[in-house]
């Protein structure tokens, strides 16, 4: 909750995003290189390379809905609105 910690955190999900954009630039302009140098058709690479980072970006965005997608429809009592996990006497409802 510091500012601190804050400031790490930002700084931390920025070095760890930038180093996965890099390394996807960094395969395709590998890609294209080999077929500079051997003139080999890099296509079915490029294609599965794609779909690969496509389902990797799905599941990220799908992962952090996947608590409110459950949630959807099902109602929630009261106490579950207030966090209570237990009654006075401190045994689990």
């Amino acid at each position: 909750g510091c500012k601190g910690r804050t400031v790490w955190f930002f700084a931390h999900w920025l070095l760890g995003t930038t180093a996965c954009i890099l390394g996807v630039i960094s395969i395709y302009t590998g890609l294209g290189a080999y077929y500079d140098k051997t003139s080999k058709s890099t296509k079915l690479w490029t294609i599965a390379f794609t779909v690969e980072i496509t389902v990797i970006v799905l599941i990220y965005l799908f992962q952090d809905k996947w608590v409110h997608i459950q949630n959807q429809g099902v109602p929630v009592r009261p106490s579950e609105e207030h966090g209570s996990i237990g009654n006075e006497k401190g045994t689990h409802k």
